[in-house]
């Protein structure tokens, strides 16, 4: 079995920041009465992204030990080994985007259900050239247009968008590209015509002042952005644990949000070594421009799954043919998140 890539290291530095955070809290071991943390492997889609903020800080900041948890980050390359992580026993939850859950449950059978959705919005971006913009969907037709993956939530959305609009998926080529502002290349290039990525991407770019123009997936494929997912038998056998994840993760989020300068969050990122920081202004302004991904239902709604955007999401999605029609509730559950919250 490969050996997940652990994020975290263990130098001076990082094990000051964990005593300084059990100092100003009650410790995971005391929260656990004794007993040792819990091992917990979470597989995000992608390493080293701003995007996921809230875990690493959870991690970094001791939310997680104050809930009884010791955390693994694992890296992998896309939804689809996320959740096959997870699937397979490697890891307990994973984060992944909307599409490739719906179709991995709806379609394939797979034994998952969504937990908690942690970007309400899409967090994909359609980026251009500024000299030759694509703006719609309709602008598409005949291009080459770069995705993260292939059959990764960046191509799910993209044909989304298509057949919304009336037009053949065909007539549209793909590429796949790098999760980077670096992919920007490829357009000057003239490999490519337009890619979709994530907003760490294009925050980045616009930091570098990239002659590009963008506009969010959003606007023409409303579905739920990323969610937290376990197998049906965790949710039957270990409902707990996934609480204390979910619990561990709104203090994150509550954090980074009183956080005003972003300076705290940023310092806790840093732990990560990931490469966003090298730039710290842009660094900070990819952090509230995900943060806005958290709150977009409001703050109340942090990590639960709001039923109409579920069923919105689900019907387009079927109109696209990528899932059969019925109930979005089926996908998902809001009970482990309301205790969480409670």
């Amino acid at each position: 079995m490969k050996k997940p890539h652990e994020l975290d290291s263990h130098n001076p530095m990082r094990r000051s920041l964990l005593l300084g955070a059990a100092a100003l809290s009650v410790t995971g071991i005391t929260w656990a009465q004794g007993r040792p943390l819990k091992k917990v492997v979470y597989v995000p889609p992608f390493t080293g992204l701003i995007s996921f903020a809230p875990d690493y800080v959870a991690k970094a900041g001791g939310f997680f030990e104050q809930e009884g948890l010791d955390v693994t980050i694992a890296g992998t390359k896309g939804s689809s080994q996320s959740m096959q992580q997870v699937l397979s026993g490697q890891a307990l939850i994973s984060r992944a985007g909307s599409p490739e859950v719906m179709k991995a449950i709806l379609e394939q059978g797979a034994p998952l259900i969504v937990v908690g959705t942690i970007c309400h919005g899409s967090p994909f971006c359609v980026m251009s050239a500024k000299a030759k913009p694509i703006l719609t969907p309709a602008d598409m037709k005949g291009k080459v247009i770069g995705v993260t993956s292939k059959g990764g939530t960046a191509e799910n959305l993209l044909d989304t968008m298509l057949v919304r609009f009336n037009i053949d998926p065909a007539s549209v080529r793909r590429e796949v590209i790098g999760e980077s502002p670096g992919s920007f290349a490829l357009i000057e290039a003239g490999r490519i015509d337009a890619f979709i990525a994530g907003t760490s991407t294009r925050v980045g770019l616009q930091g570098m002042k990239a002659p590009m123009e963008w506009f969010p997936v959003d606007k023409f494929a409303p579905l739920p952005g990323q969610v937290y997912s376990v197998t049906k038998d965790t949710l039957a056998s270990d409902p707990d644990t996934i609480v204390s994840y979910l619990r561990a993760i709104k203090k994150a989020v509550d954090f980074i949000i009183a956080d005003e300068s972003k300076d705290k969050t940023l310092d806790l990122l840093a732990q990560f070594h990931l490469a966003a920081l090298k730039n710290r202004e842009n660094a900070r302004a990819d952090v509230t421009a995900n943060m806005e991904l958290w709150l977009a239902a409001g703050r109340d709604q942090v990590l639960r799954n709001v039923p109409e955007r579920w069923e919105q999401g689900r019907k387009l999605f079927a109109m696209a043919g990528a899932v059969k029609a019925g109930p979005a509730s089926e996908l998902y559950t809001n009970a482990l998140v309301d205790k969480a919250l409670a």
